[in-house]
Formats: structure tokens, sequence, C-alpha cells
């Protein structure tokens, strides 16, 4: 297995160990994020257990990323109709999802239509959080949780879309994904657990960024 995509597996312990440790000072957001880092940790170690298939686990944990990343934004959102919008989302994609399975995608490939809606739809979301966060006169921006999720995200999915949309693809065409597709993506989740560790740490500085701690309600 080659050393980066080792590094990159691994990656998340570093945010999930730093949220464990700093669990009794984050609000109900920065929970959710450290349930949602375990459940990418557990993604990860079947990920490197021989038998299991690497992509059946990869369309479950699509499922769960989204569902997991969209709620946290929406304990962040303020405005109640689109807090619900936020919330309903997470119903319409998993019937989306199960539709796919059943009816598209294959199980023993690639998750490429659903990754590629996931990202879509979490870049716009994160995009406008860091919009919103970006008019708030009451925090600086790097100090607030909100910027590193959203950053993480936006960095994350906009390096790797083109790759999830075209994964099967150039695999039809035997184009050399081992060499040109998954050391871009293993740099880019390590950048998006940095940024999640990120988030942890200023969860520790204990301020109300603004209003975030709304999200406690």
């Amino acid at each position: 297995m080659p050393t980066l995509n080792f590094i990159s597996g691994l990656s998340v312990v570093l945010p999930f160990t730093v949220g464990l440790v700093l669990y009794r000072k984050v609000d109900k957001a920065g929970h959710v994020l450290l349930w949602f880092l375990g459940v990418v940790l557990v993604s990860e170690l079947l990920g490197f257990v021989s038998v299991f298939s690497r992509f059946w686990v990869v369309h479950v944990y699509t499922l769960f990323e989204y569902g997991f990343l969209v709620w946290l934004f929406s304990l962040w959102e303020r405005h109640p109709n689109r807090q619900k919008w936020l919330r309903m989302s997470i119903a319409v994609f998993a019937v989306i999802w199960l539709l796919s399975k059943v009816f598209i995608e294959d199980l023993s490939r690639f998750d490429s239509y659903t990754t590629s809606l996931e990202g879509v739809v979490l870049m716009a979301v994160s995009a406008y959080s860091l919009f919103m966060l970006s008019y708030e006169d009451t925090t600086v921006m790097y100090l607030d949780p909100r910027f590193w999720v959203a950053c993480g995200i936006l960095i994350y999915f906009t390096g790797s879309l083109m790759l999830f949309a075209l994964f099967n693809l150039s695999e039809a065409f035997a184009f050399p994904n081992s060499i040109f597709r998954w050391p871009i993506h293993s740099i880019l989740n390590i950048v998006k657990n940095l940024c999640f560790l990120g988030a942890f740490l200023c969860h520790n500085q204990r301020r109300n960024y603004g209003g975030l701690l709304a999200s406690e309600q």
C-alpha cells in the first residue's frame, strides 16, 4: 500500500483524538463532527482490510458523510426555514442514493454519481456558510469552527469532484488511476482532516463566535 495513501487514511486519527479530548468543551455541532470522524475512521479501517471490498464501503460511507455534514451545517444555520431545508435534503439524498444503488450504480465499482451529487451540494452549502460568516463582524473568521469545516470541505471536493465523476469512465479506458488520481485525493484528504482539526482547536477557545453557540439549543 502506498505510503501517502496510508498516511491519508490515518490522518483522521488526529482530529478524532483531539475531538475526544475536548468533548466536554465543544458544542452540539462539535459532537456531530466527532461522530462523523468516528464513521470516517471505521470506513478507513475497513478499507485497509483486504477481505472487504473497498467500493461497497465507499457507497455506504457516501450516505453517512452527506447526512452528518449537512446536519452539522443545519446546526449552524439560524434561519428556521433554511435549517429545515437542509435537514429535509438528507432524506431526499437518502432516497436518491437508494434508487441509484438499485437501478444505476454497481456496488462493486466506485459510486461516481452519488458521490458527485454529494460533492456539488456540500460545496454549495460550504460556500454559502463562508459567505454568511464573512458578513458577521462579531468574530474573526479563522477563529470560528465553521470556517475550518467549510474550507476543508470546499478544498476536498473542489479538487476531487472531477476525479470522482470520471473514475469509472477512466477505468474503462485503462487510465492509470493509481498514478494520477489517488495521490491527489490522498493529499486533499489530509488537508481536509487538518481543517477539521482546526475546527476542534477553535472550539477549545470557548468563545461565543458571533452566535455559534446557538447550536447548543
